[in-house]
């Protein structure tokens, strides 16, 4: 069976991890952290609550070598300061992880120099109660 991707037909098959309900469904979690000097800024907590929220959603706690695997990554792409993300998503029969590391790119001089254009909201977002999950398009 083919497949529309991005232009060009594609066989199911060589596509199939972006059929499984985490993709199609939005069917995850994903947590975002800094990377300062090869290190991971609270990499254990990020991880903590990853695994609270991947039970809210019934996706089971994935056990993994967390440190190891950031340290290759940052190793294999010659990283220092980076930021990371880690998605975790549903798949038919278990879950499927996805670890995206990428150089942080600060804002040129001249934003710091010139400054940022604010706007401010009277509209208030709704207050969370510690470990409840919400989704970003409510």
């Amino acid at each position: 069976m083919k497949i529309y991707l991005n232009g060009e037909l594609k066989e199911k098959e060589s596509i199939k991890e972006l059929l499984e309900p985490g993709f199609l469904f939005g069917w995850g979690i994903f947590e975002v952290l800094r990377i300062y000097d090869k290190k991971p800024f609270l990499l254990d907590e990020h991880i903590q609550r990853l695994n609270r929220s991947l039970h809210k959603i019934q996706i089971g706690k994935v056990n993994l070598d967390w440190t190891k695997i950031v340290e290759n990554l940052l190793k294999e792409n010659n990283l220092k300061d980076a930021y990371l993300r880690i998605t975790v998503y549903k798949k038919r029969k278990a879950c499927g992880v996805i670890i995206y590391v990428d150089e942080f790119r600060y804002y040129p001089e001249s934003i710091y120099k010139q400054g940022f254009i604010l706007l401010l909201s009277i509209v208030e977002r709704e207050k969370l109660k510690k470990g409840e999950l919400r989704c970003l398009y409510q």
